[in-house]
């Protein structure tokens, strides 16, 4: 565990004599050796207990940060994505690999389980490519990019044009 020549370090919380390195205590620049006073299990359940009391005046500091900030957060991301695009690509296409059978796997036995969903989809789809219907900007907020949401699977052509974020947000409402 330690040799002659390691100091010990008495953790304050539990008690316990500890060697004095980095292996068992947190750094502190003020703290005896540089070292923290709690040892590392310590000092892990002391922060966990922290962050669940302080979690909603954390959120709200992290809100009230975000607006402040929002301009120069959101004039970042774009720049920051276009740098890392490669990356990113990268990584969700082998996250799919990885979890390809088990995607797959969903999406049949979603099929399976509510034919006149895949069937009202395969119609809107197909009438879409062929140009029989154009879809519109989202019914919500405008934006160009929409998915069709069917209210009734019957009516497969018979559509409310949504956003992503919004067709979710309706999903969620319609199932809770």
């Amino acid at each position: 565990m330690s040799d002659s020549t390691t100091p010990v370090r008495l953790c304050t919380t539990c008690g316990r004599s500890l060697p004095a390195t980095a292996d068992y205590y947190t750094s502190h620049p003020s703290g005896l050796y540089g070292l923290s006073n709690k040892c590392r299990d310590c000092k892990r359940a002391y922060d966990a207990e922290h962050a669940a009391e302080n979690k909603e005046a954390k959120r709200l500091r992290n809100r009230s940060y975000y607006l402040a900030h929002r301009d120069e957060i959101l004039s970042q991301q774009p720049a920051y994505r276009a740098g890392r695009a490669d990356e990113m690509r990268d990584y969700f296409a082998a996250r799919y690999v990885a979890k390809r059978d088990v995607i797959v796997a969903q999406q049949r036995l979603l099929a399976e389980k509510h034919p006149e969903r895949r069937h009202a989809n395969y119609l809107l789809n197909y009438s879409r490519k062929k140009g029989l219907v154009v879809a519109r900007p989202c019914d919500v907020c405008g934006a160009p990019k929409v998915e069709g949401h069917h209210d009734d699977y019957a009516k497969p052509l018979d559509v409310r044009w949504l956003c992503r974020s919004h067709h979710r947000k309706l999903h969620h409402q319609l199932s809770h």
